[in-house]
């Protein structure tokens, strides 16, 4: 569990006495007690770095430190005048010494080497890195089996039990119990980080029983621990637990709600601090907590709180400075995710290994960057556009709007699966017209052979070159806009474009439920797919919208334009100079107003505005002069010479697209699909 259930103990320090601390242990252990002594003493020559490591010997590994050379081992478990290691750090020759004097570093203390000393004799035993040691439970201590001082009460507490197991052995004693006041002022700001209210004080005096010499001891007892249990419950329930404890959580995963660096613009992921909080007071078990953080998004079907989740990959510093270099921004931004990623999750200073094999913790340079490769392949871009909101990205809503979003996406599925169909059957009809065609070729090459024949049977055969291979363009058409319109990733947050799809009784469809009602002079862009596609001309490509003027206010004019980044001419439908002399001089005016009282389908060519073959756009401008009316049913009609190089009927071809196009034009963000 992310936080298991805890009982307060009732107990604090008190210390009475000094004494050594290595002489106190009955038992000396690797990890606790003589790992950190080796690796800040030993491990730079003797450790996991080859590069740098000294007389081809290991501190670090039982086999190593042990092992017999010539004659002489480093350690030779329960021998102390056989281990070579501890004569070395007894001696006072500056050439015998360890560690060294050239190494800069001091002879270890009475105490580090009483620590040593301690463990050899009881055979030096190995063990693996803490990170990689399983939890076990340890044997709780016997009550009374320490000269420290336990109540009957204190000495049924396992917590209790250890601190006074540890402080007997330090020649110290526990403190008195610390008044209810204390007690619950420290359990509250534990769990919370709050101090608790007068009432809250209050309320738990009124639970919690003194002791006193007239009230019997078993029952009074039984009393304070169902009273402690109430207050416990209660603190854990409240949204404050999981705001306290998310805290700490936040600032080993290097949360902030800006980007760190340049302009240091906001940064709008506080769904995610959300999401940790929540995670927090649900007591969401640790391996869904982690999973959903480093892969939230690779679950099958991800809910949006999973999605939010793996924000955690998102907390790295980013940038669009203008002196940085893509490739040196993304590796940063990947180190810093397999550091941060080896903290929080591994217990391992990992960064080290950036540069080299790790000379303290069991990682080597190749282990660290194949930890990366993890992060290489995430979707993000390396600049972040100096916007709040950088790709890719969910949409959020209040439970309303989740529960329409949610439904939306349950109806996604099939729809895919639908399309995929179609262009499955495209692309089949496709070659079974290639292959007739090929037929036919042949017959026909066939018959031309028998009509230049002329019985010349003693010249050479003449090499046949193989028809050429031919394609058959496909027709299709896409509907962008109908119901509503999608804004680029890099659009979200900032004022919404003119116009507002509309539903109910007195609005006209085409197909769907809403219409995109425009009143007064207004240029709207209908943007084709989120910014994730590059959609270019390929044979031929037309965009087509449906329009209805009001009768009781039509405009003066309409326009349709290409949205790329190539100058394209507007097409305009009513009269011209409604939208000024600039507009109306490079214009191609394609005739009279629609009539009032229908849906009129505007189509306007690609190459006869501006756009010629194999030239990227992005979407159509639509405009109005005056008046009022709706659009609905906004797309584009496109022939490709083949479905197997076109992404919308190839989904080999979106994914190609994705990929070469997606991380390399800045101005385009990749939304969340």
């Amino acid at each position: 569990m992310i936080f298991p259930f805890f009982r307060f103990s009732l107990c604090a320090w008190a210390f009475v006495s000094t004494a050594s601390a290595a002489a106190a242990l009955d038992h000396v252990t690797y990890n606790e007690h003589i790992r950190p002594i080796l690796a800040d003493n030993c491990f730079a020559c003797h450790g996991s770095d080859a590069g740098d490591r000294k007389a081809k010997l290991r501190l670090d590994q039982f086999d190593s430190a042990t092992a017999d050379r010539r004659g002489v081992r480093a350690i030779a478990p329960g021998d102390l005048a056989n281990s070579e290691a501890w004569q070395r750090i007894l001696s006072q020759d500056p050439d015998e010494i360890m560690p060294p004097p050239d190494s800069h570093k001091k002879p270890l203390s009475l105490a580090q080497r009483a620590l040593v000393k301690r463990w050899i004799e009881q055979g030096a035993v190995y063990q693996n890195h803490w990170a990689f040691e399983p939890v076990a439970r340890p044997a709780v201590p016997v009550p009374g089996a320490q000269p420290s001082t336990l109540s009957a009460e204190l000495s049924a507490h396992p917590i209790d039990r250890f601190i006074a197991a540890t402080l007997s052995r330090h020649q110290r004693t526990l403190a008195p119990e610390a008044p209810r006041e204390v007690l619950f002022r420290r359990l509250t700001l534990d769990l919370t980080g709050l101090p608790p209210t007068p009432a809250e004080l209050d309320a738990f005096l009124a639970d919690y029983p003194l002791i006193t010499s007239s009230t019997p001891t078993a029952s009074t007892s039984t009393r304070r621990e169902a009273a402690l249990d109430r207050a416990v419950t209660r603190l854990l329930a409240s949204p404050r637990y999981g705001e306290h404890f998310a805290r700490t959580w936040l600032d080993a995963v290097r949360y902030a709600d800006s980007h760190g660096l340049h302009l240091d613009n906001v940064r709008t992921i506080w769904p995610y601090r959300d999401w940790v909080a929540s995670a927090f007071n649900r007591n969401l078990p640790f391996d869904q907590f982690t999973i959903e953080q480093l892969a939230g998004d690779l679950l099958p079907n991800p809910r949006i709180d999973q999605l939010v989740a793996s924000g955690y990959n998102r907390n790295h510093l980013t940038t669009s400075e203008g002196g940085s270099i893509e490739e040196e921004a993304e590796a940063r931004n990947n180190i810093d995710r397999i550091n941060t990623t080896a903290t929080v999750w591994l217990g391992l200073t990992a960064g080290c290994a950036q540069c080299h094999d790790h000379k303290f913790d069991p990682i080597s340079q190749r282990d660290y960057y194949s930890l990366g490769a993890f992060f290489k392949g995430l979707a993000d871009r390396v600049w972040d556009g100096n916007i709040p909101k950088p790709g890719p990205l969910v949409v959020l809503g209040d439970a309303k709007v989740q529960a329409r979003l949610n439904a939306i996406e349950a109806a996604f599925p099939p729809l895919a699966a639908a399309l995929s169909a179609k262009a499955v059957a495209a692309e089949k009809v496709q070659k079974e017209k290639e292959k007739s065609n090929e037929i036919a070729e042949v017959v026909a090459n066939a018959a031309k052979v028998d009509a230049d024949d002329d019985t010349d049977t003693l010249s050479p055969a003449k090499p046949k070159q193989a028809p050429a291979k031919r394609t058959t363009p496909v027709s299709y058409e896409v509907v962008w806009a109908e119901d509503a319109d999608t804004p680029y990733a890099i659009n979200y947050g900032k004022t919404a474009p003119a116009g507002e799809w509309r539903t109910g009784p007195g609005v006209p469809v085409i197909g769907g439920q809403r219409a995109l009602h425009l009143e007064g002079s207004q240029e709207r862009p209908v943007n084709f797919g989120g910014g994730e596609l590059l959609l270019i001309v390929r044979t031929t490509a037309k965009a087509f919208a449906y329009f209805q003027a009001d009768p009781a206010q039509p405009p003066r004019a309409l326009s349709l334009q290409f949205i790329s980044e190539k100058k394209t001419k507007r097409v305009i439908w009513g009269d011209p100079a409604a939208f000024g002399p600039e507009v109306a001089k490079d214009a191609i005016v394609a005739g009279p107003m629609p009539a009032p009282g229908g849906y009129t389908r505007l189509e306007i060519d690609a190459v006869a505005t501006g756009l010629a073959k194999d030239k990227p756009y992005s979407g159509l401008l639509v405009a109005q002069s005056d008046g009022a009316g709706w659009w609905d049913h906004i797309g584009t009609a496109c022939t490709s010479p083949s479905a197997a190089v076109d992404p919308l009927l190839n989904s080999g071809a979106w994914v190609t697209g994705l990929r070469n196009f997606g991380r390399a034009e800045a101005g385009l963000p990749l939304p969340h699909e």
